[in-house]
């Protein structure tokens, strides 16, 4: 039976996997994660002051996954006060189907409840099976229906 402690602090404590939010300092270790996971893909804007105003505009939304003061899980996400957008959510390779993922999820998803956000959205890579298979796997939807737009503006 999987068994979670939370401390004063707001940490949780998962196995032996501590989730906290994000700090600034922890930018160096999750963009090396990025990076190394298959069908991630990071913009090159996604830089230490990007990151730094991410946490900030979206505290207690941005959450990592530590194990013996390694970093081996992320999720940042955002919100307009109406629905929640999830821009990324990686696990490092070896820690993958071990729960790690599961747990970021369910943490932001009672951040989310406990903020009124009733609708949280994520895209991801066609290509990416695995990811798909995942979040099917917790209750998320395949919208076949949209298409998925950019413009770049620079």
């Amino acid at each position: 039976m999987e068994r979670s402690v939370v401390n004063k602090s707001g940490t949780i404590y998962f196995m032996r996997c501590i989730i906290r939010e994000m700090e600034p300092s922890d930018f160096p270790k999750i963009i090396m994660l990025l990076s190394q996971l298959e069908g991630v893909r990071v913009h090159p804007s996604e830089n230490q002051e990007w990151h730094n105003s991410f946490i900030v505009k979206n505290k207690g939304l941005c959450f990592i996954a530590s194990m013996a003061e390694q970093i081996v899980g992320c999720i940042y996400c955002g919100n307009d006060g109406r629905r929640a957008t999830i821009y990324h959510l990686g696990v490092m390779r070896e820690h993958q189907l071990s729960g790690v993922g599961r747990k970021l999820m369910e943490t932001l998803e009672k951040q989310l409840k406990s903020t009124n956000i009733k609708r949280a959205q994520l895209v991801v890579v066609k290509t990416n099976q695995s990811a798909i298979q995942f979040y099917i796997k917790n209750h998320w939807q395949l919208r076949e229906d949209l298409a998925f737009m950019v413009k770049d503006l620079d």
